[in-house]
C-alpha cells in the first residue's frame, strides 16, 4: 500500500497555504518538522502574511514564533510549552485558555477555523488506514474540519489504534520523511525540585493510580 502513494515534496505541499489561513500542527513528537521548515521558507520569501498557527505542546523548535515573522505568522497556543513560552510572554504569540478535552470542540463547533491540517502519520496498512500515532488530541477534529490535510508519512510513527486510525482518503497531500521523531527534552531537576518530588511521593500509597498531566 505504501508503494502506491503519490508523494509530493514539502515545498509543493505547502503551496496550498494562503495568506490569512489558520493552520493546525499535530502535537508533541508528531510535529511535522519538514512541513514547518517549508512553511518558514515561504514566509522568508515574503509569500505569506497573517497566517495563524495552532497546536498543543510540540517538541523541537517553533521558528514561526521568531519576532522577525511578525505580520507573517502568529501562533495561538492551546498549551504553552518551553519552545513558545518566551514568544507568548513577549506578545508575539497568544494563548487560548481551554481544557485539553475541549480543544476538539473549538474546531468542530466552528469557533476556530482550520484551513490546513499539517500532520505526521504512520505508513498505511493493507486496509488503507494510517495512524496519527502520538497526536490525536485536537488533531483528529482539525483533519475533519480542514479544507486541506497534508500528511508526513513516517515509518517511525507508532501505530496507535482507536480514534488514531484514519483512512488515507481524509488526506489531500502526502510527503515522505523518515526522520526519527523528536524526543522529549527534560532538564535535570535541581535540589528544590527533587525535594518537591520526594514530598509528593510520600503522599502516594502503594497500588495508587496516578493521572499525569502534560506538564508532568
Amino acid at each position: 500500500m505504501h508503494n502506491n502513494l503519490q508523494f509530493v515534496s514539502a515545498d509543493q505541499a505547502v503551496k496550498v497555504v494562503k495568506s490569512g489561513d489558520h493552520i493546525h500542527l499535530s502535537s508533541v513528537a508528531s510535529a511535522p518538522k519538514i512541513l514547518i521548515d517549508a512553511l518558514i521558507r515561504r514566509g522568508e520569501a515574503g509569500e505569506l502574511k497573517d497566517v495563524r498557527i495552532h497546536h498543543l505542546h510540540t517538541e523541537g523548535e517553533a521558528p514561526y514564533t521568531d519576532p522577525k515573522f511578525e505580520g507573517i505568522f502568529f501562533h495561538q497556543a492551546f498549551f504553552v510549552g518551553g519552545n513558545v513560552r518566551k514568544s507568548v510572554q513577549a506578545g508575539y504569540s497568544d494563548y487560548i485558555p481551554v481544557f485539553l478535552s475541549e480543544t476538539q470542540k473549538l474546531y468542530r463547533s466552528g469557533a476556530l477555523p482550520c484551513n490546513i491540517a499539517m500532520i505526521q502519520v504512520s505508513t498505511p496498512d493493507k486496509h488503507g488506514f494510517v495512524s496519527l500515532g502520538t497526536s490525536v488530541d485536537a488533531t483528529l477534529a482539525a483533519i475533519e474540519t480542514a479544507d486541506y490535510t497534508i500528511a508526513v508519512v513516517n515509518e517511525n510513527v507508532p501505530r496507535a489504534w482507536g480514534d488514531a486510525m484514519i483512512p488515507m482518503s481524509m488526506i489531500n497531500f502526502f510527503v515522505e520523511d523518515n526522520t526519527p521523531l523528536e524526543p522529549a527534552h527534560f532538564a535535570d531537576p535541581d535540589e528544590i525540585e527533587c525535594a518537591i518530588g520526594r514530598n509528593c511521593a510520600s503522599l502516594i500509597e502503594d497500588g495508587a493510580t496516578l493521572q499525569m498531566g502534560i506538564g508532568a
